[in-house]
C-alpha cells in the first residue's frame, strides 16, 4: 500500500432539480466541455493532496473540533460562474451562499492543518461547485450560456456534514471514497 494518499476535504452537494437541468444543458455542448458526475458533487473546503495515511486520524480529527463551533445550516446554489472568467472557461461552477460561514470553516481547517504539515492555498477561497471543465477552446455559445445564468438560482441544501475524501483518479474519472465524516453539532 502507497504511504499516501490524494485527499480532500468538501461538504457533499445533492443534485438538485436545478442543477440536473443544468447539467443536462452544459452537457449538451459536447467536447471540449466535460460535465462532473452528478454523484460526486462537492464543495471543497481544503484540498490537502498527498496525504501521509498516518495523519488520517488527526485530520479527522481536526474536523471534528472545528465542526463542533457550528450548527448545520441551509445554503443555496446560486449563479453560474467560471475559472478564471467567463470569456475564457476553464471550469464552470455554480456558486454558494451564505460565503461566510463557509469561509470561517475553510479558513480555520487552513489554519489547523498547517501544525501537519499542509501548506496553506495561494488562491482566495470562493464557495463553488464545480460541474464542468474545458479541455482546449471553449465553445462560442458557452459565454453568453454562463452570462445568461450568473444570477439564476439552482435550488438549496442542508450542510449537515463534512467529509474528508480520498480521490482516485481514474481513466474514467475520480472515484471518490470516504475516509472521515463529521457532523455540525445541532
Amino acid at each position: 500500500m502507497p504511504e499516501t494518499a490524494r485527499t480532500f476535504i468538501a461538504v457533499p452537494i445533492p443534485a438538485t432539480p436545478g442543477l440536473r437541468k443544468l447539467h443536462q444543458q452544459l452537457k449538451e455542448f459536447d467536447a471540449p466541455v466535460r460535465t462532473v458526475d452528478l454523484d460526486g458533487l462537492h464543495l471543497t473546503l481544503r484540498f490537502l493532496g498527498e496525504t501521509p495515511w498516518k495523519t488520517i486520524p488527526m485530520i479527522g480529527e481536526i474536523l471534528g473540533s472545528v465542526l463542533r463551533r457550528y450548527r448545520q445550516f441551509s445554503a443555496s446554489l446560486t449563479g453560474l460562474g467560471a475559472f478564471p472568467d467567463v470569456r475564457r472557461p476553464r471550469v464552470v461552477w455554480v456558486g454558494v451562499k451564505p460565503r461566510e460561514p463557509l469561509t470561517e470553516i475553510a479558513n480555520q481547517l487552513t489554519n489547523e492543518l498547517r501544525d501537519l504539515g499542509f501548506p496553506g492555498d495561494r488562491l482566495k477561497f470562493v464557495p463553488h461547485v464545480t460541474l464542468a471543465r474545458i479541455k482546449g477552446r471553449p465553445p462560442r455559445e458557452l459565454p453568453s450560456f454562463l452570462q445568461e445564468h450568473e444570477s439564476k438560482d439552482f435550488g438549496e441544501f442542508l450542510i449537515d456534514r463534512v467529509v474528508h475524501y480520498q480521490s482516485e483518479l481514474t481513466k474514467r474519472g475520480p472515484v471518490y471514497t470516504v475516509l472521515t465524516q463529521v457532523r455540525p453539532m445541532g
